[in-house]
């Protein structure tokens, strides 16, 4: 935030908290992986019962291909968004910790002026 002095102004501790919870959210973005694998793993099971080969039934062939695909696709993305909002919290904790490097800075600078 810029105030009438053009001064910007930054809550260090609100830029860690909301770190802290896009890392948060992050780890329930990474846990769905097994579970979208599972709904084909589940899929072909089902497709597998009751037949003599133990091997999905041939009917259910173009479903499993089209549930494999989408699964796939949807695995890619769910670790493509967990990428980006890690390195969104890791972007956050990076600027708070270079914030705070700059205030401390300052503020030596500003004591050590006072002290002469």
């Amino acid at each position: 935030m810029a105030d009438a002095n053009t001064n910007i102004k930054a809550d260090i501790d609100n830029l860690r908290s909301v770190a802290a919870q896009l890392k948060s959210v992050a780890q329930d973005v990474e846990a769905l992986g097994p579970d979208i694998k599972d709904i084909h793993a589940s899929a072909l099971k089902e497709a597998s019962t009751n037949t003599v080969d133990g091997g999905p039934a041939p009917v259910f062939s173009p479903l499993l291909a089209s549930l494999a695909q989408v699964t796939q696709k949807v695995g890619a993305n769910v670790g493509q968004l967990h990428q980006n909002i890690a390195g969104d919290a890791e972007a956050l904790l990076k600027l708070a910790d270079q914030l705070e490097g700059t205030d401390q800075g300052h503020g030596q600078r500003i004591t050590n002026i006072n002290a002469k």
